[in-house]
């Protein structure tokens, strides 16, 4: 307690003191008043050790407990106080956290999308290319094909030309010629050994 809770609380006492005084001395005024005034005192003062041992055994427990509350109170008040300064802070963070999300998944899209386009082009650009390749490749395997096909013509032409001349030669040479023919054929021959 303050100093002037124990003023007011020793006038307080004092007050009683005086109207138990006077509450006393009218009732009893047929007594001896030496009697009377050490009846008074020893009142007053059993009266002053009552009020100290109550003020000692239960003011003062009353008074810790309520300091203890107050400081109680004022640890809750600025931790709530600490507590709303950290939420609004939070707020904030989160606050600024989303418009950072929101301009980040715009910047993103932008993104995806500018990736996407340049992934359409280049997968455009590799068709085109392929298409290319497989028309060239296509040119050359028609190029060989016809040649092999010139080639296999003219090969199939100089058996059937043979097949012909071959029947002619049946047909128009006789043995005469035959032997003429064997002749020359062996003469050859010796002039090459």
């Amino acid at each position: 307690m303050k100093n002037k809770d124990i003023r007011t609380l020793f006038f307080c006492s004092a007050l009683m003191l005086c109207a138990v005084s006077v509450a006393m001395a009218s009732g009893e005024a047929h007594h001896d008043a030496g009697a009377l005034w050490k009846d008074f005192i020893f009142r007053s003062i059993n009266f002053i050790v009552l009020v100290g041992a109550l003020g000692y055994f239960v003011f003062t427990p009353i008074k810790n407990a309520l300091i203890g509350r107050s400081k109680k109170v004022a640890a809750e008040l600025e931790e709530a106080k600490e507590a709303r300064l950290s939420a609004e802070a939070k707020y904030k963070e989160i606050c600024l956290k989303l418009q950072n999300a929101q301009e980040e998944v715009e910047s993103l899209r932008a993104a995806l999308e500018k990736e996407g386009i340049e992934e359409r082009d280049k997968i455009i650009s590799q068709g085109n290319q392929l298409c290319e390749k497989i028309q060239k490749d296509a040119d050359k395997w028609a190029a060989i094909e016809i040649e092999n096909a010139r080639t296999e013509l003219r090969r199939e032409m100089s058996q059937l030309a043979i097949s012909l001349a071959s029947e002619m030669i049946k047909k128009n040479i006789d043995s005469e010629d035959q032997e003429k023919l064997v002749s020359n054929y062996l003469k050859a021959i010796g002039d090459l050994h």
